[in-house]
């Protein structure tokens, strides 16, 4: 057997390897992808279901599209915008968490308008045991982190101002 037969089947592996790394998957315009098999969305956008003609190999130099066998498809890129987070309509505090708690707990409130906070922290005989210093927040969602620091584990009550709003909400502190 010649060496030219016995050799003759790589050439065509050969090429085809060449051919897949320089062959351009199909051709592109500024608006996408020209092809045939192309079809539109509800949403305006344009979806390659195939190509016609299309070989076996090729690539893309878009970071959109894809081909696989032959067949082109859009890489689904889609961007979601967070949605809007209006202000809350009415003040609100909520239950703090972790309750009970061993060091630190976070108190959540909500404003409609921005205002001035304070928050105190009371022992079951009312005396102000440690207080946040009034701070202006803006509208939205807020919170706080409360320090046991020099607490004693028990029974406490937190109270909230936000201008004309006052809420009393029950902390319990364990060690």
């Amino acid at each position: 057997m010649s060496s030219k037969t016995q050799y003759g089947h790589i050439i065509p592996i050969l090429l085809v390897i060449l051919l897949w790394n320089l062959a351009p998957a199909q051709p592109t315009s500024v608006r996408g992808t020209c092809c045939n098999g192309s079809s539109k969305t509800g949403d305006g956008t344009t979806v390659l279901k195939a190509t016609i003609g299309q070989t076996l190999i090729g690539k893309t130099d878009d970071a959109m599209n894809a081909v696989h066998g032959g067949f082109w498809y859009t890489i689904n890129r889609n961007v979601v915008a967070a949605p809007l987070v209006e202000a809350p309509a009415a003040f609100r505090l909520n239950q703090n968490y972790p309750n009970p708690f061993v060091n630190t707990t976070t108190l959540p409130f909500s404003l409609p308008k921005e205002v001035d906070v304070r928050v105190g922290v009371y022992d079951l005989n009312g005396r102000l045991v440690t207080d946040i210093p009034k701070d202006t927040f803006s509208a939205g969602h807020h919170e706080l982190v409360l320090t046991a620091d020099g607490l004693s584990p028990g029974t406490y009550f937190c109270r909230f101002d936000a201008g004309e709003y006052t809420a009393i909400k029950t902390l319990v502190l364990i060690k």
